[in-house]
């Protein structure tokens, strides 16, 4: 799995960009209590199909693929403290789509 280093409320955290989610995940213990969460849950469709109710919170990040404030999902021990999904104007979406086509247009050529 590649992760860069980023932050989260200014703590140094691993962060990983997921081409494959419409939103971000951030540890809970990163997340300050009063001022961020929004007291609000959503759901989420992980990769084996199950679905999980989250507690959201506005945080604010600092990575090569996104800096600003997002929502984010609260987990309590995601893969990596930061997860950085399909945000508006998130950086790396457009290589990724570039790779998989490329990857395509081999296996179509053989």
């Amino acid at each position: 799995m590649w992760c860069l280093s980023g932050s989260v409320n200014g703590h140094k955290v691993k962060v990983m960009r997921d081409a494959g989610s419409t939103t971000c995940v951030v540890k809970r213990s990163l997340v300050e209590e009063a001022e961020q969460m929004t007291g609000n849950h959503e759901l989420c469709m992980l990769t084996d199909g199950v679905v999980k109710r989250y507690p959201t919170a506005i945080v604010k990040i600092d990575t090569p693929y996104y800096k600003g404030t997002v929502k984010a999902l609260c987990k309590e021990n995601p893969v990596q403290e930061l997860i950085v999904g399909n945000v508006s104007e998130a950086k790396g979406v457009e290589a990724c789509y570039e790779v998989e086509v490329t990857e395509q247009s081999e296996d179509r050529q053989t």
